[in-house]
């Protein structure tokens, strides 16, 4: 799956986003809106506080990642990056994996978190939507 990410193929299934590949670069400019963020809303564990240097070293190694992977959600027509999607500890032999997302507020309330994770399933487990 993550060779498909990877390999610039674009995932989308007639809605209104699609995932792709997403350079380290668009990952920072996405952590520095999410370190603007109330905790509450980020996550639902506590987050490492680390700076953007180390952001830069973990997202450039988790690319070499075979159980992680995180891709962009752009939106079509204005190929505008919305926000990220990322999979963690994906074991495709016991139909298991961690789903995480962010949407740039800007782009918040219009669902494109419901199709991400939609495309994600799709792509992980074949999933029928």
């Amino acid at each position: 799956m993550k060779d498909l990410i990877f390999s610039g193929a674009i995932i989308e299934d007639g809605g209104r986003i699609y995932l792709k590949d997403i350079s380290v670069e668009q990952l920072i400019e996405i952590k520095k809106r999410i370190i603007t963020e109330p905790e509450e809303i980020m996550t639902c564990r506590p987050v490492d506080i680390i700076t953007l240097e180390e952001s830069f070293k973990k997202y450039t190694e988790s690319r070499n990642s075979s159980v992680s992977f995180d891709s962009g959600i752009f939106e079509i027509g204005t190929n505008d990056l919305t926000g990220k999607i990322s999979c963690i500890d994906f074991n495709p032999r016991n139909g298991a994996a961690e789903i995480g997302y962010y949407v740039i507020p800007e782009f918040r309330n219009k669902r494109y978190a419901t199709e991400a994770i939609e495309l994600m399933l799709k792509l992980l487990f074949n999933v029928k939507m």
